[in-house]
């Protein structure tokens, strides 16, 4: 046999086709994996991709753009329309009564030409703690009264004997019942240079005795304003005179009738003391100079 011809021979032996045919069959196992395992490499990179997307966010629900709704309980009702009634004026409320004014002493007006102080006016003084209690307060008369001038006169002249001394003299008066008989007593203040001093000056206390007056007291040295008190001495009222001036220091003096007169001069009297408030009737509370009051007719 020839060397040419053994190729032949070979390839179509029985042998070679069957590693020819395992050849195959591992290239073919080989393809398959290598497609196994492109497939699977693509799936996992689309999982992967997948994955690491960011996931979108939802908003969350507005409350205007999906409201609650409103339970029928929560709804208001309808008030009911009440009918108007007309109006009432308020009653006028009644004013309490007005107390007494009480003016302030001018500020050029302390010292008159004569030299004499201006007194002050109401409300009271109150030295040493002295508490006012309830107090009435009375305005002094304005009009001249016949009688009274006859009796200062016959008073007063009677002490000096010189009717020229009286010329500037001028008076005002209350008239208060001091002894409850029913006739007021008239309390006459004199003011003028005859009359008055540093210290006060001077008041009459006239009884009335028919058509004229007859004199019960004259006290010196009296400073207003004069206290009526409601307590009493011999049946006649108690009386409470500011003191001041001449040296003395500012208090109440009490003046108590002993039977015949009352004290001539509230210095001597026994203070009122501030145990109590100090009640009773005022009067003479107006301001005092020697300008005011009633020009005596001679």
């Amino acid at each position: 046999m020839s060397r040419s011809a053994l190729p032949l021979q070979v390839v179509r032996s029985p042998r070679w086709g069957k590693c020819f045919a395992l050849l195959i069959s591992t290239a073919l196992m080989a393809a398959t994996l290598s497609l196994t395992a492109c497939d699977s490499r693509k799936a996992t990179v689309s999982t992967t991709t997948r994955t690491t997307e960011p996931t979108p966010v939802q908003p969350s629900p507005s409350p205007l753009s999906s409201p609650t709704p409103i339970a029928s309980s929560e709804i208001p009702k309808p008030v009911p329309a009440t009918p108007s009634k007309p109006l009432t004026p308020p009653a006028a409320t009644p004013k309490p009564a007005a107390r007494p004014s009480t003016p302030q002493p001018d500020e050029d007006s302390s010292v008159q030409p004569d030299g004499l102080a201006v007194y002050p006016d109401s409300p009271l003084p109150t030295p040493d703690g002295i508490r006012l209690g309830q107090i009435e307060y009375r305005s002094s008369a304005t009009a001249a009264d016949a009688a009274l001038e006859a009796a200062i006169v016959n008073i007063m002249v009677d002490r000096s004997g010189d009717k020229s001394l009286l010329e500037s003299m001028r008076y005002t008066y209350n008239r208060v019942d001091l002894n409850d008989d029913g006739a007021p007593e008239a309390l006459v203040y004199l003011m003028g240079s005859y009359t008055c001093g540093s210290g006060g000056c001077t008041m009459l206390i006239l009884e009335p005795a028919g058509q004229s007056y007859e004199m019960v007291s004259r006290m010196t040295l009296v400073n207003p304003p004069v206290v009526i008190a409601q307590d009493t001495t011999a049946g006649w009222k108690d009386l409470m005179i500011f003191v001041e001036g001449g040296g003395a220091t500012p208090h109440y003096a009490r003046l108590q009738f002993d039977g015949s007169s009352y004290p001539s001069n509230p210095s001597i009297a026994p203070p009122v003391t501030s145990e109590a408030p100090l009640n009773g009737t005022a009067i003479l509370t107006e301001k005092m100079t020697p300008a005011d009051g009633i020009k005596i007719k001679l």
